[in-house]
């Protein structure tokens, strides 16, 4: 049964066949929107539709690849043909290897690239341009703690270093768009969840089932989290936290001119401060996706 939070909304799932899109796309639906439900796998796709319609939701399926810029295109056109309108956009669809950076293969980086950054460039970017004609809506874009730096997964890292880079950017439009943009960092088992993703951090007993990260989703979404913007989210299941934006640190050293010497000397001395760990620190019970 519908919450109404959601009602009269259309919103966009990408990789929605599976794992945390299909959670995603099922809670939206509960909370009375109008769903598109995209996914490369056209059967994956048809089975979470039907999944929503069985439960008196409205969906339809859009099977297609966000990292072609023209069934990016085709996908928000779908929207708005099928349902009239577009308010939300749930950047999702990803791909995920784990590889030490000497042993990874151009064929796997240029697709991971595709689909992890072209994919969520091209949907934002034509989502954006159809939100602004109708004066609002809301993009999430999911992100990863692993872009804080894990290792032998630099590649999904640095992919998702990027979609939280473009999250902040689009979220400077939000005057002139009515467009707010924000992003998740999840942690939950997926098919993501294979075992090169906890090499370095070990299994996470509490690692939550996706259906329990959906709602902060669904919020962002909808009108009560109208005034939030640029944010990243994080949610493991049990905690719920803002991701610190990285900044340039408070003690400095000025001159007039430089040399090794006195680059050296403010390092040496700590006039900069501590330097920042390397790779991502979080709590115990903490997991990377």
């Amino acid at each position: 049964m519908s919450s109404g939070y959601l009602e009269g909304q259309a919103v966009i799932v990408t990789g929605a066949g599976r794992g945390l899109g299909r959670a995603y796309a099922l809670d939206a639906s509960a909370a009375g929107a109008s769903v598109v439900v995209n996914d490369v796998d056209g059967d994956e796709a048809d089975t979470v539709v039907a999944g929503i319609r069985a439960t008196g939701g409205i969906a339809t399926g859009a099977v297609g690849s966000v990292s072609d810029w023209s069934q990016a295109r085709e996908l928000v056109e779908r929207c708005v043909d099928e349902y009239g309108r577009i308010d939300g956009l749930v950047n999702n669809a990803g791909i995920f290897h784990a590889a030490s950076p000497w042993e990874e293969t151009e064929e796997r980086v240029r697709q991971i690239v595709a689909v992890n950054v072209l994919g969520s460039l091209f949907c934002g970017i034509h989502a954006l341009s159809a939100m602004r004609e109708r004066g609002g809506g809301s993009i999430v874009n999911i992100t990863s703690g692993a872009h804080l730096g894990l290792h032998d997964i630099s590649s999904y890292g640095t992919t998702k270093g990027a979609v939280t880079s473009m999250t902040y950017g689009w979220a400077l439009h939000e005057p002139d768009t009515g467009v707010r943009v924000n992003a998740v960092s999840p942690t939950a088992y997926t098919r993501l969840s294979e075992p090169g993703m906890w090499k370095h951090v070990g299994d996470i007993p509490s690692n939550p089932e996706p259906e329990v990260i959906a709602p902060v989703v669904t919020f962002l979404l909808g009108k009560r989290a109208s005034g939030i913007n640029g944010q990243v989210v994080r949610l493991d299941g049990r905690m719920l936290s803002l991701l610190a934006k990285a900044h340039f640190g408070d003690r400095r050293v000025e001159r007039d001119e430089w040399s090794v010497e006195v680059i050296a000397e403010a390092f040496e001395t700590g006039s900069l401060g501590a330097l920042s760990p390397v790779g991502m620190t979080h709590p115990a019970n903490e997991s990377p996706e």
